[in-house]
């Protein structure tokens, strides 16, 4: 099994990734990475904008980003993950929503603490 891990990943606007070479991931049969802070909705990056508020987030275009690189799983165990709180349970349930997975953070420290485990050809990770 290949697998690529990424480091942090983190888009707060739209950003075209087809300036460059995926084959590496293309050529993986898991890609993970660090989702680094909490997706937001347009309206609260734009109340962050306006009133000047700092924190790292990514607007719902990193989407685009992890389906292209075909990142299996995101992990969610940052330090930047509840820099907006109130705005955690967006990002699972558009994460959810858009089929990529996710570990490392949830609702109670069952879900929290649930490791991910992947499959493939006869090999359990």
């Amino acid at each position: 099994m290949k697998i690529v891990f990424l480091g942090d990943i983190n888009v707060e606007r739209h950003y075209d990734i087809s300036l460059y070479s995926t084959e590496v991931f293309n050529k993986a049969d898991v890609v993970l990475a660090n989702l680094e802070g909490p997706i937001l909705k347009p309206e609260i990056i734009d109340s962050v904008k306006s009133k000047n508020i700092s924190g790292v987030y990514n607007s719902i275009d990193v989407i685009l980003i992890l389906k292209n690189l075909k990142i299996s799983a995101v992990w969610l165990a940052n330090n930047h993950m509840f820099d907006f709180a109130d705005n955690y349970f967006f990002t699972e349930e558009y994460l959810k929503r858009e089929g990529i997975n996710y570990f490392g953070a949830g609702a109670d420290i069952y879900k929290a603490g649930s490791p991910l485990s992947i499959e493939k050809d006869d090999i359990s990770v």
